[in-house]
């Protein structure tokens, strides 16, 4: 997916990325670190609603708006922030229709933790409940384009990553659960990867990733997961020019 030029990859994604990488369920604002990590099971126990491949296609178009308000959440310019915010605000009532009902209260939730994020002028916080928003919706959207679902929920991995990465502090338990999760999501997918370079240069960033966190070493975090998220993007034009 295009990133916006103006967020750096450390930014290009788990709290549970709040509490979920399965990257996964509720997020409550930290002080710290962040309490509810991701859990690696979770973004698979969101059970889909059956509607048809329109209305998925819909749901995945509704990930987007959350995409770009998680990577202008640390946006300096708050005319571009508020404008990512009301376009956000705008899809939700869209999509909500289409959710399962675990779907619908992990995006009223979400919705809520935005709004106290913001106000609370948080941004980090912001950006972890709009990506778990698009989470939700790329997880119930499985299906719905050539790409295969899993890389969608690396991006949300990342984007999760680099929140808690640039938040102060840095919230290093949960990034240790947004790469346990990214590689759960790898491992399913990897399979299908035709390119053998692509996929190894994605593995080398997971494994990157990893061994920032144990390090405590803030600056290969952020090269990692800028790599990481850069591949999604390589992934994904790989899956679509099948």
């Amino acid at each position: 997916m295009t990133r916006i030029s103006s967020i750096p990859k450390p930014a290009t994604l788990a709290a549970a990325l709040a509490a979920a990488l399965s990257l996964a369920a509720c997020h409550q604002a930290p002080s710290n670190e962040t309490s509810s990590a991701p859990q690696v099971s979770q973004a698979r126990d969101i059970v889909p609603s059956t509607p048809g491949n329109g209305a998925k296609a819909t749901l995945l178009a509704g990930a987007e708006p959350f995409e770009n308000l998680t990577e202008l959440a640390f946006s300096p310019s708050t005319d571009r922030l508020d404008s990512a915010l009301d376009a956000a605000k705008a899809m939700a009532p869209k999509v909500r229709p289409l959710l399962s009902p675990k779907g619908q209260s992990d995006l009223d939730r979400n919705l809520t933790a935005i709004e106290v994020a913001h106000g609370a002028q948080e941004p980090a916080d912001l950006a972890i409940a709009s990506v778990e928003i698009y989470r939700t919706l790329v997880t119930e959207a499985a299906g719905a384009s050539p790409v295969p679902s899993e890389v969608s929920l690396l991006d949300y991995a990342g984007f999760r990553y680099t929140a808690d990465l640039k938040a102060r502090p840095m919230r290093w338990d949960d990034m240790a659960a947004a790469v346990d999760f990214a590689r759960s999501q790898w491992d399913v997918v990897q399979p299908r990867v035709a390119d053998p370079e692509t996929a190894g240069k994605v593995s080398a960033a997971i494994d990157g990733m990893s061994s920032a966190v144990t390090d405590r070493d803030a600056k290969s975090a952020a090269e990692n997961v800028a790599a990481e998220l850069d591949l999604v993007d390589v992934l994904e034009q790989q899956f679509d020019h099948r």
